[in-house]
């Protein structure tokens, strides 16, 4: 009985529709839901895509993502329909503003889409920090040299600087489309550290750091390096001017020009030197270098010989004993102590000028 009765029900209903027709797929459409709010769109925080983000609207089962690269469109074609609130957008370009609107879609038997969200997102991708950073160890005694690999869309590098990798104290050095950076304002002989970051005008967007990696500036050899000859009977003495950044120097020394294979002081910590060895009338050859704590020596100076004179018997003059070393000419053919007189300090003994060449006078 219940069958028939439901039977007669859906017969009725069938015959209904075939009299007065049935009604369009259009007419099962549900009302548009309103345009989304809060659209947001990455800016600079991913270097490979920008994520666009909304509220969910009322009654939307689906969005459409509608991108142009003008702010004001057009928006003709929609590039993606999420069915959530949120959409990454990968095929974006560093170095380019784009815009996004977004509009609520429900579907039933059709797709009903209302009005596109208001105002624009703004989003963009920051550029790839370069692959590499690398600053010279010691290569030169005037520079540090700087270089880092080349990022696409990059219109210009910012460098930063330290003295410790904890971070960077000094800078940016904003350089321009260069894929290095010659800096000079340091003290040699000590490490430094660097980092960079790839700037983008178009965005006003950097990447992020690439480093740090350390270099030094080499010390300098010495300047005014002279070696006295046989202006003393017991020793040789060596002098020298300050090396910018050096906080000892090391003294070596030869019997010839080519061979200084004897370390004579390390740790010399003022700019002098005596040598109270060897033979005396013998020729040395002597060479200096400056030292860091920090980064090591530099390179020597060009070697400078010097020897003893040869001690003679005692004198008097005006009452006082004086000891005063055999004048003699230099081993190698020049007249000794002579192309030392403008280099020693001004407290150096008087020299007097005799028969024989030159002499200093010291008290015992």
């Amino acid at each position: 009985m219940r069958i028939a009765t439901r039977l007669s029900a859906f017969l009725l209903l069938a015959l209904t529709a075939l009299a007065f027709g049935a009604p369009a797929a259009s007419e099962y459409r549900l009302a548009a839901p309103a345009a989304p709010t809060n659209v947001q769109a990455t800016q600079g925080s991913y270097t490979n895509k920008i994520r666009i983000t909304w509220n969910s609207a009322s009654g939307a089962n689906s969005y459409r993502v509608y991108r142009s690269m003008s702010y004001n469109g057009p928006w003709t074609v929609y590039i993606a329909t999420p069915s959530g609130t949120t959409y990454d957008d990968y095929f974006s370009n560093a170095g380019y503003k784009y815009y996004y609107r977004i509009s609520s879609c429900t579907y039933s038997s059709g797709a009903s889409c209302g009005a596109m969200s208001y105002p624009p997102a703004t989003g963009w991708v920051k550029p790839e920090a370069p692959s590499y950073i690398s600053a010279t160890d010691g290569a030169y005694t005037s520079k540090v040299r700087i270089s880092w690999g080349a990022v696409d869309d990059a219109t210009a590098y910012k460098l930063y600087r330290g003295t410790d990798t904890d971070g960077y104290n000094s800078g940016p050095i904003t350089i321009g489309g260069a894929t290095y950076w010659d800096e000079l304002n340091i003290v040699p002989g000590r490490t430094y550290y660097w980092w960079v970051r790839a700037y983008n005008s178009a965005t006003n967007s950097t990447s992020s750091f690439k480093g740090p990696n350390s270099g030094y500036r080499q010390l300098a050899a010495p300047t005014g390096f002279v070696a006295t000859d046989g202006i003393y009977c017991d020793k040789t003495k060596l002098v020298w001017n300050y090396a910018e950044g050096a906080t000892s120097y090391t003294i070596t020394r030869g019997d010839s020009p080519s061979s200084h294979n004897q370390t004579w002081s390390v740790g010399q910590t003022t700019q002098e030197f005596y040598d109270y060895s060897g033979n005396a009338s013998q020729v040395y050859y002597y060479w200096v270098k400056a030292c860091s704590t920090d980064t090591g020596c530099g390179p020597s100076t060009l070697y400078n010989d010097g020897f003893r004179g040869v001690p003679p018997r005692p004198r008097r003059h005006h009452g006082h004993r004086w000891r005063i070393c055999q004048p003699r000419e230099h081993p190698l053919g020049r007249t000794h102590g002579r192309h030392l007189l403008s280099a020693l300090p001004r407290h150096q003994p008087q020299f007097h000028r005799h028969a024989g060449g030159l002499y200093p006078g010291y008290q015992l």
